[in-house]
């Protein structure tokens, strides 16, 4: 939808932001459509309108700003990250965290991270923080 307001109003980047001084670097959807769209996007509820004149030019941080009153007041704001596997966008399962930490345990020599990152489809880093317990602290 940002792309059809972009076509139809121009780059947001050559407004003022509606709410502060300062450059828009995106286009915000205001609420104020009376039948907004309602979707899903990487695990939180989104809205949208068709109506190209119910988005407004605002900088990074007036969006974010918006967007996260817009949350709280509708009851959806979660001001906790979530993290590990109560996170919808994670990688690995709970099972596979305990399997990675099981085989480094059991390693009597030294541990392939490649080759278990390879295997679980994520990158080394995070086979690294797995270990460290910097991520999915949640899994026991």
């Amino acid at each position: 939808m940002h792309k059809r307001v972009e076509r139809a109003r121009g780059k947001a980047s050559t407004h003022q932001c509606a709410s502060c001084p300062d450059p828009a670097r995106q286009w915000s959807y205001d609420e104020t459509d009376p039948a907004p769209i309602e979707g899903t996007e990487n695990g939180s509820t989104v809205r949208w309108s068709t109506d190209v004149e119910r988005y407004r030019p605002l900088c990074l941080s007036c969006h974010k700003r918006t967007d996260n009153r817009v949350r709280r007041d509708e009851g959806r704001w979660n001001p906790r990250p979530l993290i590990g596997t109560a996170n919808p966008r994670a990688k690995l399962t709970t099972d596979q965290v305990r399997e990675i930490r099981r085989r480094a345990a059991a390693a009597n020599q030294r541990l392939n991270v490649s080759a278990l990152s390879r295997e679980f489809g994520v990158c080394r880093g995070s086979i690294d923080r797995v270990l460290d317990g910097r991520s999915y602290r949640d899994v026991a």
